[in-house]
């Protein structure tokens, strides 16, 4: 029997597969599917997703392809190995990707590209159907392989491209487009895959959990404190997470447990960063922070009715660092933060202790706190008199973590109405229609007072206002441009106080953008910029005014609303590429 089936659950939750089916849909998944599946049927030719290593890439490209293929007018290959040694093996690889006869027609070059763009012409027939190439590991792509995707582009019609690309990279894939700046300008859209903050970090291991049990619920496999343990030593990149999850559950069935704690989380990180040499250490590290438990607890005894507390925050404290001391050397630099008093972090790792105290009935019988803390088997009867004082501050503590987690909940601002039914019932909590950039926490502000914008959530909108702003944004999706901005502009005239309207007037600026209206896109664009300038739209609205100006020859003006950009956004998700395109247009 396999350990996942010893919890309780029909297949592998934490399987290292690309499989789509197990995608969690955070904001930027989301959003980076939603800009691409928009960029391909607009017909906008290359787009490029860059992300560091394990932030889902691979993942994703396969649900991209899965998407545009459920759709009959959309043709989606994918390329998941875009390294030849030369110009004509790649032509090779692309033209029985295609479906094309390559021993008819040989190794010539020149006759490779006339039957791919041949091939291409007659599966775009009157402009009904899109082909869309998908490339992952964008960065294994070789110069001579880059420019001959540079003459693909050039395969169009006078009214669209004959092939529309998506290249999935490694961050180092951009400095490659730099140094190419011929194929540089024709890229229509560039995303960045961010990391998983602490609230996506467990939406995901819970969407996992609830695919791969028979009834669809999440299984009360790891605490609380477990799952932030889990964020701080992955950093929220998911191929780490689930690597480290998956490590845990082993252990967790090896020691006879169905509780994963915060020490059982730790132990599994060591096992897996740490070499034979270094086990003495680990095992230093337990004894002195156990040692340190003791001491306190003897020292304050049962007088101090916050004794058996005072001990686990230290325990907590002295374990973390020296775990990540000893054991993490990326986590060095965290470690040597210090967390401000007062602040929501302190009071949940202050809480957290507590609040895994105040569950008993989900350890094994006969096994206290500080041994779930530490991931320890059972090994003793009942709890020290010191524990019932603690007691009574176990709802506090709980309510207080609650409080962090509503926080977090608040900067989170991920699709769910737009996620699969199976992560609705993992991620119950409203949430707003569309996804901001992982780095932006400002709100939407509320239109009726632009000079001095309000932060506010989508999640005010009323659900009239939402389905009629998620019609507006299916029918851009689709393509269906005119009807898009009639239905945005119908939205508008409806609900010019919604916190929902910058959001419209931003996407009404693209739609202008992408028929390449770009004095009127610029207009939209500035309604954004001006009238919500804490919205997170009012970045993203500069941003694309620049690249409007310059496409409409105003180079001075695309220099100022970049120079404008850096000055009021500095920090921004496209400060980068700003910075970038703003060294690259002429002075």
């Amino acid at each position: 029997m396999s350990y996942y089936q010893a919890l309780g659950m029909t297949r592998e939750p934490f399987s290292n597969s690309p499989d789509p089916d197990m995608l969690y849909r955070s904001r930027t998944h989301l959003e980076c599917l939603q800009h691409m599946e928009i960029a391909v049927r607009l017909r906008r030719g290359l787009n490029v997703v860059l992300g560091e290593v394990g932030t889902g890439k691979t993942t994703l490209s396969r649900e991209l392809a899965r998407l545009l293929a459920q759709d009959g007018d959309l043709e989606a290959h994918l390329l998941d190995d875009p390294y030849c040694p030369s110009a004509t093996e790649f032509l090779l690889s692309l033209a029985r990707l295609f479906g094309l006869d390559t021993a008819a027609i040989g190794r010539d070059a020149a006759l490779l590209k006339d039957a791919l763009k041949a091939s291409l012409l007659t599966r775009s027939q009157d402009g009904q159907r899109i082909v869309t190439l998908l490339i992952d590991e964008g960065q294994k792509i070789t110069p001579e392989c880059l420019e001959l995707l540079r003459e693909l582009l050039n395969f169009e019609t006078n009214t669209h491209k004959l092939l529309q690309i998506v290249i999935f990279a490694q961050t180092e894939f951009e400095e490659i487009l730099l140094e190419r700046p011929n194929l540089d300008d024709r890229v229509n859209y560039r995303y960045r895959l961010q990391p998983l903050d602490r609230l996506q970090t467990r939406r995901m291991i819970e969407t996992r959990l609830a695919l791969c049990t028979p009834d669809g619920k999440v299984p009360a496999v790891f605490t609380r404190l477990a799952l932030r343990r889990i964020h701080k030593l992955t950093g929220g990149y998911p191929r780490k997470i689930v690597r480290l999850c998956h490590l845990s559950m082993l252990l967790a069935v090896g020691f006879g447990k169905r509780r994963i704690g915060w020490g059982l989380v730790g132990r599994a990180s060591r096992r897996e960063s740490c070499g034979p040499g270094r086990v003495w250490l680990r095992r230093l590290a337990v004894a002195g922070a156990a040692g340190g438990l003791v001491a306190l607890t003897l020292h304050f005894g049962p007088a101090l009715p916050d004794a058996r507390q005072a001990a686990l925050d230290a325990l907590g404290r002295l374990q973390t660092q020296l775990t990540a001391l000893a054991f993490d050397p990326a986590a060095k630099a965290v470690a040597r933060e210090p967390v401000a008093p007062g602040t929501p972090e302190k009071a949940a790792i202050a809480a957290a202790p507590q609040a895994e105290k105040a569950k008993p009935a989900q350890a094994l019988p006969g096994q206290s706190a500080f041994e779930e803390a530490l991931g320890l088997e059972a090994a003793g009867p009942a709890k020290s008199p010191a524990a019932k004082v603690g007691e009574p501050a176990a709802a506090k503590a709980e309510a207080a973590a609650a409080k962090v987690e509503t926080a977090g909940a608040k900067v989170e601002t991920a699709a769910v109405n737009s996620a699969p039914p199976a992560q609705q019932k993992v991620a119950p909590a409203p949430a707003p229609v569309e996804s901001p950039p992982a780095a932006k926490a400002d709100e939407a502000p509320s239109a009726a007072k632009p000079a001095s914008p309000v932060p506010g959530n989508a999640e005010t909108a009323t659900p009239t206002q939402k389905a009629e702003y998620n019609k507006a944004l299916q029918l851009a999706i689709n393509g269906r441009t005119a009807e898009a901005k009639a239905a945005f502009d119908q939205f508008l005239t409806a609900n010019p106080n919604s916190p929902l309207t910058p959001n419209a007037l931003y996407w009404v600026g693209e739609g202008a953008f992408a028929r390449g209206e770009y004095q009127t896109a610029i207009a939209d664009f500035e309604k954004v910029a001006k009238g919500w300038p804490g919205h997170h739209k009012a970045a993203d609205s500069l941003y694309k005014m620049a690249m409007a100006q310059e496409k409409a020859g105003d180079t001075p003006a695309a220099r100022a609303s970049l120079e404008r950009y850096l000055t009021d956004y500095p920090n921004a998700e496209l400060a980068g590429m700003a910075r970038q395109k703003l060294q690259a247009l002429p002075k």
